[in-house]
């Protein structure tokens, strides 16, 4: 339950709320339930002068995953745009960014737009190299198999076996 009353309906504490049961609908699979609770984390994201910014590129990120799941691709993509324009340094690791710029190179891989989607795997595989993870982390295997995959569709052949074959060493 959101406590409404004693922190207010636009208070950060609601904005985490909606944004945790958007958040539990998500992992539902309830695509339509999930972006009628993260809309109105937004709204107060976005009208709350004392909502962190990070919170706001979060919920951002979390609508985008919804719309993508749904088809809503151009959407999905303004919303991921919301959530990297949060941040001033896009080299600089957070997961929350590296997680941003992968998703909007899946997003364009999706759309056929293979060159934009290679430019930000290759965005998220320079964040995620300057985190203080291992490189047999899983999100590295993910990121080679996502270029792979693009690589694929381009008909680049080589660069598809070159990245599958990465991926398979993490």
């Amino acid at each position: 339950t959101i406590r409404l009353n004693a922190y207010g309906p636009k208070s950060v504490a609601a904005l985490l709320g909606y944004d945790n049961l958007g958040t539990v609908y998500l992992k539902m699979n309830n695509h339509t339930k999930a972006l009628e609770y993260i809309q109105k984390a937004i709204d107060i994201a976005t009208e709350n002068p004392h909502s962190p910014p990070y919170e706001k590129a979060r919920v951002f990120n979390n609508k985008s995953v919804s719309l993508e799941a749904l088809g809503q691709y151009d959407e999905a993509i303004q919303c991921v745009q919301q959530t990297i324009s949060a941040f001033d340094n896009p080299d600089e690791y957070d997961p929350l960014l590296a997680i941003a710029l992968s998703n909007m190179g899946d997003l364009y891989r999706k759309k056929g737009k293979y060159d934009q989607s290679i430019n930000y795997l290759n965005k998220a595989l320079t964040n995620q190299s300057n985190s203080p993870l291992d490189d047999d982390h899983p999100f590295f295997a993910q990121l080679y198999n996502d270029l792979a995959k693009t690589y694929l569709l381009k008909g680049d052949l080589e660069q598809a076996h070159d990245y599958f074959q990465k991926a398979s060493k993490v």
